[in-house]
């Protein structure tokens, strides 16, 4: 997947949510992704940049493709504004069925306790608290779709390319070695 760099965004300092301000600036160019460092640059949420476009992250690179129009209800979706620490606690209180990371709604809620100190998240992952107290885990009743990708021939035909273009670029660098050494003979 090969993009083409188009601008880079830095928020002012006085911005309150620097997050919202570089997607909207994806939202106004058409951006198809959003690169960035490493997930504390996006408040550790690729959920809110993945509605929009695609993520790459730097350190570790890593692609979170753009989620499916849809796949997540309009109740469950990132707020379109910065929260308030009192409608985080709301929507916190409206999303204890959810789980924070299928819910992008409760996950920017997180977020903005997590920030405004409220809120210490847990060391350790829920399968692991459940685990310690001798529970069972329940894997989540519904799982995100899968967006369908491409088929098992366009795969072996893309590899197939790639490996013909590596095996001449190599067999082309053992040419040019073989001129260079002639030619100081």
């Amino acid at each position: 997947m090969g993009y083409h760099y188009l601008y880079t965004v830095r928020p002012p300092e006085s911005e309150v949510d620097p997050v919202g301000y570089a997607l909207a600036i994806a939202v106004g160019v058409h951006a198809a992704a959003l690169v960035v460092h490493d997930l504390t640059t996006v408040d550790n949420t690729p959920a809110r940049v993945c509605e929009t476009c695609d993520l790459e992250t730097v350190c570790p690179a890593v692609t979170w493709a753009r989620a499916q129009p849809g796949a997540v209800g309009p109740g469950h979706a990132h707020p379109d504004h910065p929260l308030t620490i009192t409608e985080a606690h709301r929507i916190m209180q409206q999303h204890r069925g959810c789980r924070a990371a299928t819910c992008p709604r409760k996950a920017s809620a997180l977020s903005c306790l997590v920030r405004a100190g409220k809120l210490v998240p847990p060391v350790s992952s829920p399968r692991e608290r459940a685990a310690a107290r001798g529970l069972a885990f329940d894997p989540p009743a519904r799982s995100l779709p899968i967006s369908p990708g491409p088929d098992m021939e366009t795969l072996l035909n893309v590899l197939d390319a790639l490996s013909a273009s590596l095996a001449d670029s190599h067999g082309s660098a053992s040419r040019m070695s073989d001129v260079t050494r002639s030619e100081r003979d």
